[in-house]
């Protein structure tokens, strides 16, 4: 018999089976998914559904029973899945018998090159036990404080793992959906850093106040900091709008340029948009979602002559056409097939000119695409469209993929990966 844990299948079938079915009709199929998980460790990286098995667990199984499974689950070498066992463990940790506690209590003391994976699980958790935050730290109320503090507390790595695991970068920490907790502390504290540009998980911090930062919180952010830090803000903010689509933020790029313009670095940061805008861009209206509608909108259009003629007379072309089409003022006759032959003629036209000098939008050459089939369409004149599309394409998608990510360098240091090489499955 097979089972299929994608998207949480089996998972959604026992919660539903839990509600409805006595406990020990489950007992072997909890048994049977956890020594089929500890199996495949050894030849897959599981995901967060498969690994998921301590809240069905302890709905289902007796203390004593559910403690040796327990005690294996979180005795496996692989860390990823260790830290999804911890999860859950910590989470329904009222529910846990003093000896299932103590177990992951132990856990935490062991002497493990992963040791601070482990602990950051816990402190990053949405409501970690005193208990255990007190094994870890020293003092159970120490995720109250402020960031200086609990940055000085933890000491350099076990803070950045904390940083990082709350985070979810760099992977596989997305993977095992331990990220983004509703723990209050960890907002609070990246936010904090995002402020100290001193501080070196202060990119990483801004970045994640980009991504997932509350409403205006990257204005905010924006503002606070201090002038001799905006170029370095650009480039973070910069590299991070090349590698993801959508998060315009176009009220912070405009707050931004302002204080670039004051500071005197405008014309360094245009040249930089300038030299990457093409992998962010791929219509020319995405202009105004990237820098609103003001003089540094424009100053970016101006970058795109070519695609700003060719849209224009394009439109105003078939806005001309279509008059003459809909006039019902004129008593002279229009020949609709002639007047889309002329449309034809002046596509094509614009083809030729930008073979000869390109145009930097993918989006542009659609423009065309979509103008030339309203005419009524010509196979050979789309092919020549489509080869200008695919090269314009091709350089969008080179510049995206050449984005520095501020986790790329980060190395998950005493990460243990179960998976065993080909030769030894």
């Amino acid at each position: 018999m097979s089972v299929s844990f994608r998207n949480g299948r089996l998972n959604a079938v026992l919660e539903d089976a839990i509600e409805v079915l006595p406990a020990d009709a489950l007992v072997l199929a909890i048994e049977a998914w956890a020594h089929r998980l500890q199996r495949r460790l050894a030849y897959r990286t599981l995901d967060e559904y498969e690994l998921a098995i301590v809240e069905p667990l302890l709905a289902v199984l007796e203390p004593k029973r559910r403690l040796s499974l327990l005690r294996d689950l979180i005795g496996v070498p692989d860390t990823g899945a260790r830290i999804v066992t911890m999860k859950w463990l910590v989470t329904y940790w009222d529910d846990l018998g003093p000896e299932e506690q103590a177990l992951l209590s132990g856990a935490l003391a062991e002497d493990r090159s992963d040791k601070c994976w482990l602990a950051a699980t816990v402190l990053t958790s949405g409501s970690p036990p005193e208990l255990l935050v007190e094994q870890l730290t020293g003092a159970a109320k120490l995720l109250n404080g402020t960031a200086e503090e609990i940055d000085s507390a933890l000491g350099a790595e076990l803070f950045a793992a904390c940083i990082r695991m709350y985070r979810g970068d760099p992977q596989p920490l997305w993977w095992y959906a331990t990220h983004h907790s509703e723990n209050p502390a960890w907002p609070r504290i990246v936010s904090a850093i995002a402020r100290n540009p001193d501080h070196p998980l202060f990119g990483e911090c801004f970045v994640e106040i980009a991504s997932f930062g509350k409403k205006g919180e990257l204005l905010e952010l924006v503002d606070a900091l201090p002038e001799a830090a905006l170029m370095q803000a650009f480039e973070l903010l910069l590299q991070y709008k090349l590698g993801c689509n959508g998060f315009w933020r176009d009220k912070s790029w405009t707050r931004l340029l302002e204080r670039a313009e004051s500071a005197g670095l405008l014309d360094a940061m245009f040249e930089g948009i300038d030299a990457v805008s093409d992998g962010i861009l791929e219509n020319l209206t995405d202009v105004r979602n990237w820098l609103g509608e003001g003089r540094f909108a424009k100053r970016l259009l101006s970058f795109y002559p070519r695609d700003y003629n060719v849209l224009v007379n394009l439109r105003l072309f078939e806005r001309a056409a279509n008059s003459l089409l809909d006039s019902k003022a004129s008593d002279r006759s229009v020949d609709p097939d002639g007047l889309a032959a002329v449309m034809r003629i002046f596509i094509g036209d614009k083809v030729e000119q930008l073979e000869a000098k390109p145009c930097r939008l993918c989006g542009t050459w659609d423009a065309l695409t979509q103008a030339l089939r309203r005419q009524g369409g010509d196979a050979a004149l789309e092919a020549r469209i489509y080869a200008g599309r695919e090269a314009a394409l091709e350089r969008h998608n080179l510049l995206r993929d050449s984005h520095s990510d501020v986790s790329t360098d980060i190395p998950l240091d005493g990460w243990v990966f179960q998976i065993a090489e080909p030769s030894q499955v």
